[in-house]
């Protein structure tokens, strides 16, 4: 029998490669108060942190002349005018971990901190929405990653013991947030520069397919 019998995903920098952008959309914003954020910052402490989170912390930090909220609403009306037009791409291995877990009838669910209008705009672009039982969002908690609600309100969703699930995540929250809830969670993340912040998961891995290669050699799925 396989050991994981439901697999929950996050979304961002795990299925769908949007780091990159998110960096950008940031960096845009900030240029209006001649603010820059290198790439590396942005891994560390942006990353996988609500974006309301993010944005209270640079009004804070660097005093900026707005409020947390329309510093906020700024960067995600701009996102999501941006994402109508901008060019994504899926994780390395990601659309074939879907399509082997969807075909072999796994029930999937997806865990992000991003806002439902982000979620259902790129959902639609990239034909993802087929691959999910439930998807829950920012929008759908009340307290974001690293918090266990996202995830405990997909397993209340699927309804499977806490020991049938597999989580994928690519940040540190989103990994606490996992443990969090009582679940397996095994990291994947291509920078490697990033691997020791992500310690606490269960498993650790470069990409996609070095993780289902694990899986399937073990016959845990």
């Amino acid at each position: 029998m396989p050991t994981y019998k439901a697999i929950i995903f996050d979304f961002d920098g795990t299925l769908l490669d949007t780091e990159t952008f998110h960096f950008h959309i940031w960096n845009e914003i900030l240029a209006e108060y001649d603010i820059v954020v290198c790439y590396e910052e942005y891994m560390e402490v942006f990353a996988g942190v609500p974006t309301p989170v993010n944005a209270e912390m640079l009004v804070t930090k660097h005093s900026l002349p707005i409020s947390k909220q329309g510093l906020l609403e700024q960067r995600e009306n701009l996102a999501l005018e941006r994402m109508k037009t901008g060019s994504f791409k899926m994780m390395p291995h990601a659309r074939e971990t879907l399509d082997f877990f969807f075909n072999k009838g796994y029930p999937i669910a997806l865990a992000t901190g991003s806002p439902r209008p982000d979620i259902d705009l790129l959902m639609e672009r990239m034909d993802l929405a087929k691959y999910f039982k439930i998807t829950i969002t920012r929008d759908d908690v009340k307290i974001s990653k690293p918090d266990p609600e996202s995830y405990q309100k997909c397993v209340d969703f699927l309804g499977f013991p806490k020991s049938d699930y597999l989580v994928f995540e690519d940040t540190p929250n989103g990994a606490l947030s996992a443990k969090n809830a009582g679940l397996t969670c095994f990291a994947v993340q291509h920078d490697v520069r990033e691997h020791h912040r992500l310690q606490h998961a269960d498993k650790l891995f470069n990409d996609l397919k070095a993780a289902m290669d694990f899986l399937t050699r073990g016959k845990l799925i």
